[in-house]
């Protein structure tokens, strides 16, 4: 990623890189590129535990209150439609900033 931020600066004109004072340039370009990786990692963790929570709680839930798990099983479907409207909704708010500026 930083490699590929270089370039797209590298083809800047000279114009630009007077406007664009260098140090601002490198201090942004680092920061957003240290930003996109924590926001990875804690996207990869939270991917990789949030699935083990769920099948941890539903495997709980029925052996210690198999009637409690019926309502689970209702409201599952409703849960998933919600999280998908929400990413669906969100989804453009994230994606048309990140490519902006380096695209």
């Amino acid at each position: 990623m930083r490699s590929a931020l270089m370039r797209k600066v590298q083809t800047f004109s000279f114009a630009n890189l007077d406007t664009l004072q260098t140090g601002k340039l490198i201090v942004r370009s680092t920061s957003d590129v240290t930003t996109v990786q924590t926001i990875v990692m804690l996207s990869l963790r939270i991917l990789t535990r949030a699935p083990i929570w769920a099948v941890g709680a539903i495997v709980l839930l029925v052996v210690t209150a198999s009637d409690l798990a019926w309502i689970m099983v209702a409201f599952v479907p409703l849960i998933i439609v919600l999280v998908y409207f929400f990413t669906h909704r969100a989804r453009p708010y994230f994606w048309g900033f990140s490519s902006a500026w380096i695209g």
